[in-house]
């Protein structure tokens, strides 16, 4: 049970193309001089061209994991939604990298070298990725989780605490949505009513009060025009790429491995915060 609580708490998914480049290149090369210092599963029994051959494994992996983070999450960007990634999606798909690892490895080995090292079956290569990577990457996931959560709870306790000391700004203004079609009526309605909006590609959901219930409209509207239209409002706030926040309506803050997300009042779900976002703004 401890493992499932485990392998279901938030992690962060990297999304930036920068870091991705960093993390593929920074595993090749680690492959790559491991496996020339070392001379793991009979490397030394390569007599022509071993450091260049050894060399290419590295190329091999980063070849490899290139395809798993730049191509598969574009692929399959439903999966790969960063509000909702997890442990266990994580551990999944490091696993998945490990069987596209092995395939690229077994092409350099035994297309590559053919005529220079003795051919190897896929399931070997596997088991040598999984040996190598299996428990150096559950570790990292562990440590990143454990610094990554205390940070962000820490965060979390300190905007509470400012909270406290300044009380958020109520406005009386009225909101004038806009939709981008002319066949749609804008959307108006108190600024005090307005929880948030939330990105759905070429539209936004909006979110607001009307007494005690709480309802949903969906017009077509991007949300980056959206805040241009509320730009005026200082307490409209762009916490993340896919969501608006009023901030009057915060009613807490919570901190997980991921990020920061926000618990609105009168509202039962939460609204991430960017990683990028200044949480100064906040108060």
């Amino acid at each position: 049970m401890k493992l499932w609580q485990w392998l279901n708490k938030p992690y962060p998914l990297i999304t930036q193309n920068r870091d991705k480049l960093v993390l593929v290149l920074s595993f090749g090369v680690f492959v790559a001089v491991f496996l020339i210092i070392f001379r793991p599963f009979d490397a030394n029994s390569v007599k022509q061209y071993q450091v260049p051959f050894l060399m290419g494994f590295g190329l091999s992996a980063s070849l490899a994991l290139s395809f798993c983070y730049f191509l598969i999450p574009f692929v399959f960007q439903s999966w790969f939604k960063p509000e909702r990634w997890q442990i266990k999606k994580e551990v999944l798909f490091l696993l998945f990298c490990f069987f596209i690892v092995a395939a690229f490895n077994l092409f350099h080995n035994n297309v590559v070298g053919r005529n220079i090292t003795e051919a190897r079956s896929y399931w070997a290569f596997l088991g040598i990725t999984i040996a190598v990577g299996l428990f150096p990457v559950v570790i990292l996931i562990f440590l990143v989780e454990l610094f990554l959560n205390r940070k962000n709870s820490a965060d979390a306790q300190l905007l509470k605490r400012q909270w406290e000391m300044k009380p958020l700004p109520q406005d009386d203004d009225i909101l004038s949505i806009v939709s981008e079609t002319t066949k749609e009526h804008a959307l108006t309605l108190p600024l005090n009513d307005f929880l948030f909006a939330e990105s759905d590609s070429n539209y936004t959901t909006i979110v607001f009060r009307i007494g005690d219930d709480i309802k949903k409209k969906l017009l077509r509207l991007s949300l980056k025009n959206m805040e241009v239209q509320l730009s005026g409002y200082p307490n409209i706030l762009r916490v993340h790429r896919s969501y608006l926040v009023n901030k009057s309506k915060i009613r807490t803050v919570e901190g997980n491995a991921r990020s920061l997300s926000l618990q609105l009042i009168d509202y039962p779900g939460t609204i991430p915060v960017s990683r990028k976002f200044s949480k100064e703004a906040l108060l």
